[in-house]
């Protein structure tokens, strides 16, 4: 019958329990990396808290070894070369039997041997308990999760932006004359209402997924500018009255009446709105 370990058996087999929970952390990390949270089958353990029960496993089996081997290191410490046969104890401090012993029972008796005795090889194990109080929480730390935008399937619907893809001058302009040109009713509704319209209208966007990126999207539309036409207004004033008009035909009428104030006569100007307000053909570019 085989007696692997012989005394050391608890040692060894904790040991490997140690290092088989280490190498089962590597292979669920590495089978899970860059997935998504729905590939983890289970819902009563989640995948960081198999990675906690991994490491805690880990870490009290590699201790039980550790412990085991400082606790024999205080043995090493007083037991000297043999001699005819026998043992010879060294000469030592009975306080270092005490420090051995406090070292194999915690971090702290640990880090107490590992500045005392540092080039004792029990503080090797000493070292190993110091740095297995950060395993747990530096094991949590690999795990992140990380949003990222993907391409939707097919099935899951196009994303549609409504546009203009082509304008046919023949159905929405109309040729009175060889340089006179008038628009479709529609389009001069939509120019107007473009300019004039304070609130900006939205567009009806289809968005299946919640988060669609359009890229530049190339439509017909409508663009306008302002010109200081300053120097172009007629100005035609009488005594009570003025006019302001435009080379394309748009007025402005205003009336100045007087107004009785305790100090005195105060003149003050009346303006109608633009009337009449017309715009310029739309003309053929």
């Amino acid at each position: 019958m085989f007696n692997i370990g012989g005394p050391w058996r608890l040692e060894l087999w904790s040991t490997i329990l140690a290092f088989t929970a280490f190498a089962a952390i590597v292979v669920v990390l590495a089978y899970y990396d860059a997935k998504l949270q729905m590939a983890w089958p289970y819902t009563s353990l989640t995948l960081n808290g198999l990675v906690a029960l991994l490491a805690s496993t880990a870490r009290a089996s590699l201790l039980v070894g550790v412990a085991a081997a400082i606790s024999q290191g205080k043995w090493n410490w007083f037991v000297g070369s043999e001699q005819k046969g026998q043992r010879v104890l060294r000469e030592r401090e009975l306080g270092d039997f005490e420090r051995f012993d406090d070292a194999s029972r915690g971090a702290w008796g640990a880090l107490q041997l590992l500045v005392l005795k540092p080039l004792h090889l029990a503080s090797l194990g000493a070292a190993t308990t110091v740095m297995l109080l950060g395993f747990d929480t530096f094991s949590q730390q690999i795990i992140a999760i990380r949003c990222r935008d993907d391409v939707a399937p097919y099935q899951s619907g196009l994303p549609v932006v409504p546009r203009s893809e082509y304008y046919d001058p023949s159905q929405f302009i109309t040729m009175i004359s060889d340089h006179t040109t008038v628009g479709d009713l529609k389009v001069k509704s939509a120019v107007y209402n473009g300019i004039m319209n304070q609130n900006q209208t939205q567009l009806p966007l289809t968005c299946s997924t919640g988060n669609c990126t359009w890229p530049l999207i190339p439509t017909v539309a409508v663009c306008g500018a302002c010109i200081d036409l300053t120097s172009n207004i007629t100005k035609q004033c009488s005594s009570d009255h003025c006019n302001y008009t435009l080379p394309i035909g748009a007025s402005l009428d205003g009336r100045m009446t007087d107004i009785p104030l305790s100090e005195g006569p105060a003149r003050r100007n009346f303006f109608s709105l633009w009337s009449p307000f017309t715009l310029p053909p739309l003309g053929r570019t």
